[in-house]
């Protein structure tokens, strides 16, 4: 609840989750950056660490698109989704 349809705390234009828009997402273009570029987006999260893998990237990904719902986890994704290159 502290995620969806609210504004980043840096820059209130920003929304950190859009429910079914990852794309629009603050969240997943933190986490799924590549090229750096203006704030908000080229500050890879998290930061001064590794990347996210691109199964946790879907992850989020998926939740978002799936509308983020309140209360799931990663087990309940990887129950319900198939992960793109997601290997048990």
């Amino acid at each position: 609840m502290n995620l969806v349809d609210v504004p980043s705390s840096q820059d209130a234009a920003q929304i950190r989750v859009i429910a079914r828009n990852a794309l629009r997402s603050l969240l997943f273009r933190k986490v799924n950056c590549n090229v750096p570029g203006p704030f908000p987006d080229s500050e890879r999260m998290p930061q001064n660490r590794p990347s996210l893998s691109l199964t946790d990237q879907a992850i989020i990904y998926d939740w978002i698109e799936a509308g983020a719902p309140n209360g799931s986890s990663d087990t309940i994704f990887f129950n319900n989704f198939e992960l793109r290159g997601f290997v048990p």
